[in-house]
């Protein structure tokens, strides 16, 4: 069995929250090829058009369910005695599928996201007509995985699930990255021509540093610090941890 950290063994020992933790980002940093800083990094895209074909494949077969799965971890969440991390999901639950359901001003990031394909000259059209396709088999797995684990696994491994992405952004070497990568960003906007650059952008402002990842990734490390306490729990997050980090290094990124 693969060791944790000298002398405990995954699923043998019980870590301590530190213990844990440490654990956890040198997976991340193997899965990123040695250097953290390269978490979710992708190269930049060389013309408007390679972004729309790469819109066109997130769009195949999917309809606006990309944060469903905020919705299994509260209903997962819900019956647990600790109302302030019930209350704290129901919060990540409005973030993710719109605020101004609730008087704010961000909609949902699925809408976000639309917004960025109808800047890259996809059309509602074409959006309405490859919702409606099959999915991508690759694409079919992936979620599949993703929404049978929020619905199986244990609450404490559910929710901490999400260490892998929101919390990542609490990296300073990634978040140093992800400042760049805004610049970068704008600037071939520009040279593109888009017409909307902030339109375009939401998305990726919203999931950078300084947005609402950052007060959602310090509730995934102070939840999973106290409630993946036992050997059995972390274990379970280990083999969910580095399936996630699968996912999200396939360098399909889509965010410029």
């Amino acid at each position: 069995m693969a060791k944790a950290v000298e002398g405990k063994e995954w699923g043998k020992d019980q870590l301590t929250p530190d213990e844990l933790m440490e654990s956890l980002e040198e997976i991340r940093t193997e899965y990123s090829g040695g250097s953290r800083a390269d978490f979710r990094a992708a190269a930049l895209p060389t013309s408007k058009e390679q972004v729309a074909a790469a819109k066109r494949r997130s769009h195949t077969g999917v309809s606006g369910g990309n944060h469903r799965f905020e919705g299994e971890r509260y209903l997962r969440i819900e019956g647990i005695e600790n109302k302030e991390i019930r209350r704290f999901a129901l919060r990540k639950l409005v973030d993710e599928e719109g605020q101004t359901t609730v008087g704010g001003t961000v909609p949902a990031h699925p809408t976000l996201q639309r917004w960025n394909s109808l800047e890259m000259g996809v059309t509602e059209e074409e959006i309405h007509d490859l919702e409606r396709q099959d999915a991508i088999p690759s694409s079919i797995v992936s979620t599949g995985w993703y929404h049978w684990m929020h619905r199986t696994a244990p609450w404490q491994v559910v929710a901490a699930s999400a260490l892998v992405g929101e919390a990542s952004k609490l990296i300073p070497e990634v978040k140093e990255r992800m400042i760049r990568e805004l610049d970068q960003t704008r600037e071939l906007y520009q040279e593109w021509g888009i017409k909307d650059i902030d339109r375009a952008m939401a998305q990726q402002i919203e999931h950078s540093p300084g947005g609402v990842d950052d007060e959602h990734g310090l509730y995934d490390v102070n939840l999973t610090r106290e409630y993946v306490n036992t050997p059995e729990l972390q274990e379970e997050l280990r083999k969910v941890y580095i399936y996630r980090l699968q996912r999200e290094t396939r360098g399909q990124r889509g965010t410029l």
